[in-house]
C-alpha cells in the first residue's frame, strides 16, 4: 500500500512541472506549484506516521492477557522487566541474546502499583526486591 502511495506521489509530482512547462506557465507559477506538492506530500508522511505511531506503540504496555508493570534498564541493551500474565507475576532478563525468566515473584514480593509501563525511578526499592528474591534461591 505505500508503494502504490509512492508511485502515485512520484507521478503527481513528476507530471505537475511538465504540464507547467507545456501550458507556458511562468517560474514563479512552476515554483508555487512544486511548493505545493512538498507541502502535500510532507503531510501525507506525517498522517502515516501518526497512523503507525498510533497503531504500534498504543497497545505496548497492556494487552488483553499481559501487562508490563515496571522496567529497569541495566545498561544500553539489557533491563530487567516485571511482567503479569494473568495472576502470575514474573521477572524477566532481556538481552540481545534473549529473554529469560529469572523468578516468579509472589504476591507478597512486589506491591501492586501503577500498571502503566514506566522506567523505575525509585531503583532502590526494586534493588531491595531483587535482593530478597536472590537471598530466597
Amino acid at each position: 500500500m505505500i508503494s502504490r502511495l509512492c508511485q502515485v506521489l512520484f507521478t503527481l509530482g513528476t507530471l505537475l512541472p511538465v504540464s507547467a512547462v507545456a501550458s507556458g506557465e511562468s517560474a514563479a507559477s512552476q515554483a508555487v506549484n512544486v511548493i505545493s506538492m512538498l507541502f502535500v506530500v510532507l503531510a501525507v508522511i506525517g498522517l502515516l506516521a501518526y497512523g503507525v505511531n498510533r497503531l504500534s506503540l498504543g497497545k505496548l504496555g497492556a494487552g488483553r492477557h499481559m501487562q508490563l508493570l515496571e522496567v529497569l534498564p541495566l545498561s544500553k541493551t539489557e533491563r530487567l522487566c516485571i511482567v503479569k500474565v494473568g495472576e502470575q507475576k514474573l521477572l524477566l532478563g532481556v538481552s540481545p541474546g534473549g529473554i529469560r525468566t529469572l523468578s516468579s515473584l509472589d504476591e507478597l514480593d512486589i506491591p501492586e502499583g501503577n500498571t502503566s509501563p514506566s522506567v523505575v525511578s525509585q531503583a532502590a526499592d526494586f534493588s531491595t526486591i531483587l535482593a530478597r528474591l536472590v537471598k530466597a534461591k
